[in-house]
Parts: C-alpha cells; sequence; structure tokens
C-alpha cells in the first residue's frame, strides 16, 4: 500500500517537470543589422532582456549571440537609432533594420542651467566630444582643446607637466590679463577661470559645451563677458552596464635641437671677440681672471686638449620622461538607478630631470529615481596632486647656456661655481634645492529633480568646491639667493579655498498643438566663498638636515597670512518659444549681487535677446542639396567682476612707516605701497571707490548653420561685435588726495571677427569612411578708451602709451602697450634700417657714440631731427594672430583608424629676445670679413633699444597629433565588448620662420608675444596603449 502512495507522488512529481526545458539546448543566433537605406551598422549593442549578456555587431553588421532559453527577448540599441525587441522564439537567424531615432540625432548642448537640442539654438555654442580630444595622456584637459572649436583660442604657456594655458574666447576684453579668462562650469559648478583645469581626468569627460555670445552666457551674468566653458563628465545610463580599462605608456623628448654653442673652443674664441670689439679684457687667454679668481684657459689649451674640460649641459637639464595612464571606469544601471565609478592614476615624469608629477582621481555619480515623479542624485570629482618641481626654470634656462668650458664639480668635488653667488648650475640646484607641492582637490554636486504637475518641474542643487595645497621649499646654507644671503632659508606655503552654491529653479516647458512650444525658467542662486593662505619663512639655520621640516630652528622666522571671503546673489530667467520648428525665440536676463562691488553699483542687471529661423522646414523649401538651414541673430550685455578682487571699494589699510612727531614711527593707518615709478619713489593706494562695479560687454552676434547632402557636410559661420567698458585700472589721481593711483572703471575695448567651421563625412562606406573638420577665426580688437600720456615736441603732439606688463631688463622697457586706435598689447619701440658699415653712416643716422660704431644695429631717425631718442618711437608689431586655425583627418578601414591633427596661427609678431644670443645668429654676426646686414657684432656690454630688429613672424603651422588605432575582432565567448589598441605622437613637428624654439609665446602677466627664452619646452610625446570595454 505505502508502495503505491510512493509510485503515485513520483509520477505526479514526474508530471509536473518542465520538459521542454530539460530537453531545450542552447540556440546562436546571428544576423545581420542595417539601417532604412540598407547601410550595415557596426557596433550596434545586442543584450538579452532582464541580463547581462551581450554582445555587438562587427564591422559589417554582422552580430552572433548564445541563448538559452526559445522565450528569450533580444533588445538591439544603437546611438541615433530607435531600439528594437524582438522574441527569439525557433529563430536562429534575425536580420534587423533599425530606424533613425530623429530625437537622438538631434545633438544636445548644456546652456547654463539646462540643455538644448542643437536644433532649438539661437545662440553661438560649440561642443567638443571627448572622443575627438587627443588620446595622448594629458594632465590636463586645456591644452587639449586647442584648435578644437572656431573662436576658441589656447595658449600654451608651458611644457611642464600639469601646466595650463592660456584661454581666450573671441578676443580679450580686459586690460588684465586674469580678468579675461573665460568662466569655467564643471558639472554645474562655477569653479572659476578656465585655463588650469587638472582636478578632472580628462577620460571621465563626456562633452565640453563652449558658450561664446551673449545670448549663451548671459545666464552667468556678471561672470559672462569672456563666454563659458562648461565641462559635463561621464554618468551611468540605463540597461547599458560596463566596465572599461584604459592603460598608456608614453616617452617624452624635446621635439628639436637647441641653437646654442656648445663647443668649448667656438665657446671662448667668441666670448674674446665680443669682449674686444669693445675694448674690454679677454679671458680665455690662459690666466687667472682677477674679478672672480677663476682660470680660464687659452685657445690654444682648448683646442689641443690640454685643457681636457667639456660639460653638455642640456644633457644635465634634460631628460626622456616616461609617462603613466591607468584608468578603471563601472558605469551602468537600470530604470530607478544609474550609477558611475572611475579611478585613475597619472604619472609623468617632466622633460627636466627631477621633475616628476603624480595625480590620483575619483569620479564618483549615482542618479536614483526616488519616486515617480521625483529623482536626485550626486556626482563628485576628487584629485590629488603630488609634484617634484624643477627649482627654477630661470636656473633651467640658463643651464642651457652655462659655459660647456668648465665642469660640474671642481677639484674638491664641491659644485664648480664662476663666481661666489654662482647658483646656475643645474646639477647643484636639482641636488640641493628642494621644491615640491601637494594638492587635493573636491568638486561636489547634489541635486533633486521634483516634476511637480505635468509640464512643471523644480529642481534644487548644492554645489561645492574645496581645495587646499602645500608647498615646500628650501634652499640649503651657501647656496641660492636666500640660502646664501640669510644661511639658508625655507618655507611654508598653505592654500585652503571653500566654495558653496546653492541654486534652484522652476522649469515649465509646454507643447500646444504640436505646432507652439514654449519653455521658461525661473531661479535663484547664493554663492559663498572663502581663501584663506598663510606663508611660514625660516632664515638662518645651524644646518640643512631637516630643510624646512623645522621652522622653529631658524634663528629668524617671518610670518604672514591672507584672508578673503565674497558673496554672490543672483536671480536669473530664460525663455525660449519655438512656433513649428520654424520661428525660435530665446530670451534671458540676470540679476547679481556682489559683494565685491561697491554700494553705489551693487546689483547688475544683464539681458539677452536672440531668435533663429529654421528656413528649412519652410513648406517652400526643398533643396535636395541643402538639408537644412537656420540663420541666428542675438544681442547681449554680460558683466566681468574677476578683474574686480575682493575689498577694493573700501579703504585699506596695512603695517608700514609713518612720519609722526619729527620721526619714523611704525603703524596700522590707510593706504599701502602699490609699486614703484622708474625712479623707485613707492606709489601707494588703498582709497576707497564706493563707484567701482563690473566691467561691462555688449555683443551681437550674426550667425548662419547649414548643412549639405543628408547632412554630410556641415558649415557653421558667425560674425560678432564686442564692446566692452568701464574697464578696471589702476589710475594715477591727484597727489592732494594723500594717495597715488586709485582703482578706477574708466577704459573701453572692441573685438571684432567672424569664426567658420566646416565638418564633412567624406566617405561614409562600410569598410572605408573618411571624416574631417576645420575651424578658422579671425578677431580684430582694438583699444577704444585708454590713460595715455600726451606731450609736446617740436610742436606737435607725442603720445606715450600706456605701458602692459613687465619690464624687460634686456631692452629696460616694456614690449607691450595699450594705445588708442590699436590692437591689444601692441608693441611700441624703434624702427631698424640694417646694420651700421662705417661711423660716418652711424653718425648720420642720428647715433652717438658707442651706437654709431661700425657692426652696431642701426636706429631710425623718424622725426627727422637729428638725434634718435624716444620721440621717434611708434608701434612695430602686433602680438595678436590675424587667424587661428584647426583641421582634423580621421581616416577609417575595418578596424583601423588613422587621425592627423593640425593647428596654427598666421599674422601673429613675438619678441625674440634671444635673437642675438642664438648659436646661428652668432655663427653669422657682423665682421670686418663678413660685414653682414643680418646681425651686429659681438658686444658684451651694448644696451639694447626695444626695436622691430627682435620682432619676428610668429605664424606657424603645428602637427599637434598623429594617431593610430585599432578596434580588435575578439571571440564571443571572452565577453568583450571592445578592446582598440592605439599608438600616437603629440606635438610632432612644427613649421614656422620664427628663429626661436618655439613661436607660440606664452600670455601672462608679464606680456603677451615675448619669447624670452627655451623655458620649460613643450615636449614630442610618443604614446602606446589599450581600452578594453567589458
Amino acid at each position: 500500500m505505502h508502495r503505491h502512495n510512493y509510485l503515485l507522488v513520483f509520477l505526479v512529481l514526474l508530471a509536473s517537470i518542465p520538459w521542454s526545458a530539460v530537453a531545450q539546448r542552447s540556440t546562436t543566433v546571428s544576423g545581420t543589422i542595417k539601417d532604412a537605406t540598407g547601410n550595415t551598422l557596426p557596433g550596434v549593442s545586442i543584450l538579452i532582456k532582464g541580463t547581462t549578456t551581450g554582445t555587438t555587431s562587427d564591422g559589417e553588421g554582422k552580430y552572433n549571440i548564445v541563448v538559452e532559453n526559445p522565450d528569450a527577448i533580444l533588445t538591439f540599441s544603437f546611438i541615433g537609432y530607435k531600439n528594437q525587441e524582438l522574441l527569439v522564439g525557433s529563430q536562429t537567424t534575425i536580420d534587423i533594420i533599425l530606424d533613425e531615432d530623429i530625437s537622438t540625432l538631434e545633438e544636445v548642448v548644456v546652456v547654463g542651467y539646462g540643455e538644448m537640442k542643437k536644433s532649438d539654438l539661437t545662440g553661438a555654442v560649440a561642443q567638443v566630444k571627448a572622443s575627438n580630444l587627443s588620446q595622448s595622456p594629458a594632465a590636463s584637459v586645456d591644452n587639449l582643446l586647442k584648435g578644437r572649436a572656431a573662436g576658441l583660442q589656447v595658449i600654451s604657456n608651458s611644457g611642464q607637466p600639469g601646466a595650463g594655458a592660456t584661454i581666450r574666447i573671441r578676443g580679450s576684453n580686459s586690460f588684465d590679463i586674469g580678468a579675461s579668462n573665460p568662466l569655467l562650469v564643471v558639472d554645474g559648478i562655477p569653479v572659476g577661470d578656465a585655463g588650469n583645469l587638472k582636478q578632472i581626468n580628462p577620460l571621465d569627460i563626456e562633452t565640453i559645451d563652449v558658450l561664446k555670445d551673449a545670448s549663451a552666457a548671459a545666464i552667468y551674468g556678471s561672470r559672462g563677458s569672456n563666454g563659458v566653458i562648461i565641462v559635463t563628465t561621464k554618468k551611468g545610463k540605463a540597461n547599458q552596464s560596463s566596465i572599461e580599462a584604459n592603460y598608456q605608456v608614453g616617452v617624452a623628448s624635446l621635439p628639436k635641437a637647441f641653437d646654442i654653442i656648445t663647443d668649448p673652443y667656438l665657446f671662448a674664441q667668441l666670448s674674446n671677440e665680443g669682449a674686444a670689439n669693445v675694448s674690454q679684457p679677454q679671458r680665455y687667454i690662459g690666466q687667472v681672471n682677477p674679478e672672480n679668481g677663476v682660470y680660464y684657459p687659452s685657445l690654444s689649451e682648448i683646442s689641443s686638449g690640454a685643457w681636457g674640460k667639456k660639460v653638455n649641459w642640456t644633457d644635465q637639464v634634460f631628460q626622456r620622461g616616461v609617462t603613466q595612464n591607468i584608468n578603471v571606469a563601472a558605469r551602468g544601471g537600470t530604470d530607478a538607478t544609474q550609477y558611475g565609478l572611475s579611478l585613475g592614476y597619472f604619472d609623468q615624469e617632466g622633460l627636466v630631470i627631477g621633475n616628476d608629477y603624480r595625480k590620483y582621481t575619483t569620479n564618483v555619480s549615482i542618479d536614483q529615481r526616488i519616486r515617480k515623479n521625483i529623482k536626485g542624485g550626486f556626482i563628485v570629482n576628487l584629485a590629488f596632486i603630488d609634484e617634484d618641481k624643477p627649482s627654477s626654470a630661470g636656473w633651467m634656462a640658463g643651464g642651457l647656456a652655462r659655459n660647456p668650458i668648465f665642469p660640474i664639480y671642481d677639484d674638491n668635488g664641491q659644485f664648480f661655481k664662476l663666481a661666489i653667488n654662482d647658483f646656475g648650475n643645474p646639477v647643484a640646484v636639482r641636488k640641493l634645492v628642494h621644491d615640491q607641492s601637494k594638492t587635493f582637490d573636491l568638486f561636489g554636486t547634489a541635486y533633486i529633480d521634483w516634476e511637480i504637475v505635468k509640464d512643471l518641474s523644480f529642481r534644487t542643487n548644492l554645489r561645492t568646491t574645496y581645495g587646499e595645497a602645500i608647498s615646500d621649499y628650501y634652499e640649503p646654507i651657501g647656496f641660492g639667493g636666500g640660502g646664501n644671503q640669510y644661511h639658508g632659508q625655507g618655507s611654508i606655503n598653505n592654500y585652503k579655498g571653500l566654495k558653496w552654491v546653492f541654486d534652484n529653479y522652476l522649469t515649465y516647458n509646454k507643447t500646444i498643438n504640436s505646432v507652439h512650444r514654449m519653455s521658461v525658467m525661473l531661479g535663484t542662486s547664493y554663492e559663498n566663498a572663502y581663501n584663506r593662505t598663510s606663508n611660514l619663512t625660516g632664515r638662518n639655520f645651524v644646518n640643512d638636515f631637516l630643510r624646512n621640516e623645522n621652522l622653529g630652528s631658524a634663528t629668524e622666522r617671518v610670518i604672514s597670512n591672507g584672508y578673503s571671503k565674497t558673496l554672490l546673489m543672483s536671480y536669473f530667467g530664460r525663455a525660449n518659444y519655438s512656433y513649428n520648428d520654424r520661428y525660435l525665440l530665446t530670451a534671458t536676463v540676470r540679476a547679481d549681487g556682489s559683494s565685491k562691488f561697491g554700494d553705489d553699483n551693487k546689483y547688475g542687471y544683464f539681458p539677452t535677446m536672440a531668435a533663429a529661423w529654421n528656413v528649412h522646414n519652410e513648406s517652400f523649401w526643398a533643396s535636395n542639396v541643402v538639408s537644412t538651414l537656420k540663420a541666428r541673430v542675438g544681442w547681449g550685455v554680460t558683466g566681468n567682476q574677476s578683474a574686480l578682487s575682493p575689498y577694493r571699494t573700501l579703504d585699506r589699510f596695512s603695517n608700514t612707516l609713518y612720519w609722526m612727531d619729527g620721526a619714523w614711527a611704525t603703524g596700522y593707518g590707510p593706504g599701502f605701497v602699490s609699486s614703484v615709478d622708474q625712479q623707485g619713489r613707492s606709489l601707494y593706494e588703498g582709497i576707497a571707490n564706493s563707484g567701482l562695479k563690473w566691467e561691462t560687454t555688449r555683443q551681437m552676434n550674426a550667425g548662419i548653420d547649414v548643412n549639405f547632402l543628408q547632412n554630410r557636410i556641415r558649415v557653421t559661420a558667425d560674425y560678432y561685435d564686442k564692446y566692452t567698458y568701464d574697464l578696471l585700472r589702476l589710475a594715477r589721481i591727484a597727489i592732494s588726495s594723500g594717495y597715488h593711483l586709485q582703482w578706477q572703471n574708466d577704459g573701453d575695448v572692441s573685438n571684432k571677427g567672424v569664426e567658420l567651421s566646416i565638418n564633412a563625412d567624406v566617405i561614409d562606406g562600410e569598410e572605408f569612411g573618411w571624416t574631417v573638420g576645420f575651424n578658422i577665426s579671425h578677431n580684430k580688437s582694438e583699444v577704444r578708451k585708454v590713460d595715455q600720456d600726451v606731450v609736446m615736441y617740436q610742436g606737435e603732439e607725442f603720445v606715450r602709451p600706456r605701458t602692459f606688463g613687465a619690464t624687460q631688463e634686456y631692452f629696460r622697457a616694456v614690449p607691450n602697450n595699450l594705445a588708442i586706435g590699436q590692437p591689444m598689447f601692441v608693441f611700441f619701440g624703434y624702427q631698424t634700417d640694417g646694420i651700421i658699415q662705417t661711423v660716418e653712416e652711424g653718425l648720420d643716422a642720428g647715433l652717438t657714440g658707442a651706437e654709431a660704431q661700425p657692426g652696431e644695429i642701426k636706429y631710425v631717425d623718424r622725426n627727422g631731427d637729428g638725434v634718435v631718442d624716444e620721440f621717434d618711437r611708434t608701434f612695430i608689431g602686433d602680438p595678436n594672430p590675424k587667424m587661428f586655425f584647426g583641421f582634423n583627418s580621421n581616416l577609417r578601414y575595418k578596424g583601423f583608424e588613422l587621425g592627423v591633427f593640425l593647428t596654427g596661427t598666421v599674422g601673429n609678431d613675438v619678441v625674440n629676445m634671444q635673437r642675438l644670443n642664438q648659436g646661428s645668429s652668432q655663427y653669422q654676426r657682423w665682421t670686418l670679413d663678413n660685414p653682414t646686414n643680418d646681425f651686429p657684432r659681438l658686444n658684451g656690454i651694448r644696451l639694447n633699444r626695444f626695436s622691430d630688429f627682435f620682432i619676428e613672424d610668429g605664424s606657424h603651422v603645428r602637427i599637434q597629433n598623429v594617431s593610430l588605432s585599432y578596434n580588435v575582432s575578439l571571440p564571443e565567448k571572452l565577453r568583450v565588448k571592445s578592446l582598440r589598441l592605439n599608438a600616437n605622437c603629440e606635438n610632432l613637428w612644427t613649421f614656422s620662420k620664427f628663429s626661436g624654439y618655439d613661436p607660440e609665446a606664452s600670455l601672462n602677466t608679464s606680456g603677451y608675444g615675448v619669447y624670452g627664452g627655451i623655458g620649460y619646452p613643450r615636449p614630442r610625446v610618443f604614446t602606446i596603449g589599450a581600452n578594453l570595454t567589458f
């Protein structure tokens, strides 16, 4: 009986087993994916729904995937096309035709407090995608932007690891170099000035949007006049999980040899010749020089080999630097939750021996659907940088020009010195001077999106930036300017900065009858920022054992610190209207109240308006050649508060000496020494000016976007006219005020220009493709208002322009100037007419004394008064390029891709302060046997006037990057989505007539277009790498 019961139970269980599942076998499904025109689609994602199992289509659009269940559903997805889902069933071959998704073909750009489709834009906005940036490992993203967008000028200031760049959008708008930088926004956070974005890993960047005109940038009000660069980092996407690993290794080297004298005999011969030309004692005569006690060998000792000493200082300064870049990222999620995590490690050896740069980065993001109508999330970027610096760029450049005749070490094993205060031995500098810095930065944003009702949403953002830095410096006893003077000198500098930004805004989107589309956004923003600094310096140490780690042991200690705080309260709004996708209108307004502004101008108001016409959407449009055509026009007002430092509107005090009761006494009172004049007299500033306000830019923009041949050729052209007024400057005031200088709004400048971008899919086949891109920009600046000294000379007015930048001791003059009717930073100096051949020629030219001797530079007496003096100076050059451009070409064949990227400038002048010191110039010097008209004789005591002799054409074309990559096809069983191998070269070659080392002269507070020497060269970098995605 029990046996029958067991049998019955067994039969029931047996009948309940799903025999179809037991009997089923895995099935391989294959097929080809095409678009509606019949072209195959490589890279399409095929995923078994509800699982992480998937694959991608190959270069011919074919795929294979193993399916375990006939009830499985395959999901096909590809950017720009609508997703499709199909039940497998009994099928083993499934061919798919994907339909274009017009909504995703429309590029989305970030415009500040929101996003817009490119077709809806009325302003001038350019987008740079991360995939278009160079594949070379880079510490900072700024230099990677060079040549990538029309109107965006990027000037590299140094090749040192971590060095930033000077960035301009449509020219310079301010007399203050730092105040012309665009605003940088990272994931919605207004970080500050663009030009040194080293806190973000370039591989974490999704897009970079450049807001160029007023209608686009005015949403940022008093910080938008220089344009805005918006960086958006990568985030996870729903149902698109991936793990990505990237490794790169590169070797940096000097791009070319230096134009210097390295032969000891020639070096000594030229030195003796230069001394003899001006009746000075020759050194290389086999005697001890009484000035420094150093024995200088004779020419015969050097030529015979008896001297036996020679140093190649280039080898002592520079090295081949190795760079490693390692990144791992995981991103993905579901419809409810998306996540992203990336870790990066960047290690770069600089070209200069001893210069090491290490950076660790993290990017974390979470987006969570909290409820059906509420979404929240955060994104955090962290960066830690540890850098061993070359202790001085000046010492480094001096090392290259150092005498190759004398050794590194003397006979006693000590560092050889040419004089008691000779601290330019680069090996000594590297081994004795300690120079290190560490920085930590955090960028974070947390948000909540609430869809209150249909069409109406509210968003709140809490954003923060936090940074801290510490730098250590020590010069040992007896070495270096401070170490020698103070018996050892060390310092520790600290910085800490914190910014909080709280944004709240409502957005209303409404579509009526599928014809009228409108969007209205209203919001407020509150920003609170502070910076704190401290400097601790110790002098006179007992020994060098602890360097600057025990400043308390120094007998002399100097302490200083600083603190500043700024507040910004803003109200903003934007309205967009579209009628039938034909006529587009945009209006923006922002009101900024800043603690920087004076009491009389606490709030600034910045309105803009723009309109666009999508001509191709008109019923009469029926062109088969022109795919899309849009005309744009905009006008607006933006501001710039960067030039206005905190507290300049208030009376400022200092601790200084005062004359009281017949004696000097130290006290704390109004005013402080701002600078000294050419006679060495102290100039005081610090008087309040409650009327100070922002610099204001009024801008008009007209543009056109036109695409040809089904969007295969895409053209964008813009014309702009900018006028900036109320420029801030330190103006002279009546001495009866008790001060010499006061900050005032007094200066105007204009910038006008045109921009053109052309991108084309020249060939778009299944196996072979070719795309090209070209952009070119022209900007003409003009100073309209600035204070100038006007003096009378021979009954006529002579105008001395206002100098800009630092005095160059080589000329005892400031090369750059600001002059009404002239471009910004124009060169002002003497004209020349070759080289003097006879004394009579020199005297007839209006020169006297040593300047009139044969072999000297012949300066022009422009006013014909018989004397060459300051009244003969004129405008002799312009550092601003007439045009700058970028060009890229990408060839694709099966799995291979070859890219070439060029950048360049046309029509810019460069002051070459090293022209007479270059080896090639000294070879071609004037002598009695070589009476050339190109280069003067050797003269070690010549007082050079700033003249057009030193101005050269800085136009150049640079092969910025050449890359070759291969997409490896791997077996599906490895479950690898893609493997990409790449090799590339950065800074491959530069074509230029400029005789110096690099025609790209820097733009900084010292000046613009002034080449003072080699500095820190921009390296040539060869890189290989691999990118693996699961």
